[in-house]
């Protein structure tokens, strides 16, 4: 399934977060089984090309949510007054 946001989602019986109905992120499943263990709650799956669709094992880098958020401000655009669109 692909949500809203353009990320594909899933329902893993397995996963050790799944809760009651809780859609995993393809991306931070393929991460999960290249690094051998759960993404902790600090950790995210960053798309190094942008596209939410392409969870090629290449285009995935696991990062701090600190260092995400300054490279995902960094590409965001700003309107004629400096806010963010």
């Amino acid at each position: 399934m692909i949500d809203k946001d353009g990320y594909i989602r899933h329902y893993p019986h397995d996963h050790p977060y799944r809760g009651n109905r809780v859609r995993i992120f393809e991306h931070v499943m393929v991460m999960e089984r290249l690094i051998e263990r759960p993404i902790r709650p600090d950790e995210v799956v960053h798309h190094i090309n942008g596209v939410r669709t392409d969870n090629d094992v290449g285009n995935l880098e696991l990062m701090n949510r600190g260092r995400h958020q300054s490279i995902t401000a960094s590409r965001r655009k700003r309107d004629g007054r400096g806010r963010f669109r």
